[in-house]
């Protein structure tokens, strides 16, 4: 992470840690419904079948931190620093401790594989990109950004309007 986004990453959760309480809730509350609405899309749009038959599905979940997760290669990168983000954070997706666990191959659908050729160099076929965890993300940024803007302004008019 550069040096200046960690300190601008550093220096929104002293913002957020210095937010009265009825603040971060209203804004814990309105990220927590966004966030399983998210995720609650991710399962609709998951592929259920050979080899998935549902595990995939049942493998998407909601988390505050990630703690127990221990992400590799390229993912260890996107993932480095992250923390609780200030509280506010929620991440969305399957978290596999091992190979072998529920959905430890959601990367595979989501991004899809390259071409696969046996050892003897016939080829064995290609995994298409079956995206689920992007499509839900999207599908629902906006209504969450503004569920979320909502709680801001309520809690915010509520504290002026008590210090008043």
């Amino acid at each position: 992470m550069s040096g200046f986004v960690k300190r601008d990453l550093d220096r929104a959760r002293m913002i957020m840690r210095a937010l009265p309480e009825e603040v971060r809730k209203g804004i814990d509350d309105a990220l927590d419904k966004g966030a399983d609405e998210v995720a609650s899309r991710a399962r609709t749009l998951a592929p259920v079948g050979d080899p998935a038959d549902g595990n995939l599905r049942d493998a998407i979940e909601v988390r505050r931190d990630l703690a127990g997760f221990s992400p590799r290669g390229a993912l260890k990168k996107l993932f480095s620093g992250q923390g609780s983000g200030g509280g506010f954070a929620r991440f969305i997706g399957v978290f596999p401790r091992k190979r072998g666990d529920a959905g430890w191959y959601a990367a595979w659908v989501e991004f899809g594989t390259s071409e696969r050729f046996t050892k003897a160099g016939a080829f064995r076929g290609v995994g298409p990109a079956q995206p689920f965890l992007g499509p839900a993300f999207f599908g629902a940024r906006k209504k969450v950004q503004a569920r979320v803007s909502r709680a801001i302004s309520k809690a915010a008019k509520a504290v002026v309007g008590r210090e008043r």
